[in-house]
Formats: C-alpha cells, structure tokens, sequence
C-alpha cells in the first residue's frame, strides 16, 4: 500500500509539473519528502520485523 501512495505522488507531480511548468520544482520537492515519509515508515516496520516484535507470530514477521 505504500508503494501505492508513493507512486501516485510522483505520477501527480509529474503530472502537475506537465501542465504547470513553474510550479514543477516545488511540487517536485514536496512529491520527494512525502516518497521520503513512506520509504522511512516501510524501513520502520522492516526494523521491527528483524527484532521479531512487529506481529506477535514469528512466522508473520518472517513473511513480513
């Protein structure tokens, strides 16, 4: 799901960037902090996952 949220920031500033020229550099930016928040928060849960302390089973952090 985040990588969902993650692409549609940067297909929608693309976009932006596309018809709005001079906003491009500033939707840009704000489209790279907000990929930013969402790799941190999967890197988070990854954390998480290799302490065994993200789900109570062993087995779902593996998966996970």
């Amino acid at each position: 799901m985040e990588f969902f949220f993650a692409a549609c920031a940067a297909a929608g500033a693309e976009w932006t960037a596309l018809r709005f020229p001079s906003a491009a550099l500033s939707v840009r930016i704000i489209a790279v902090l907000f990929t930013g928040t969402r790799m941190r928060a999967l890197g988070n849960m990854l954390h998480e996952c290799a302490h065994g302390i993200f789900v109570h089973k062993a087995a779902h952090n593996t998966f996970f």
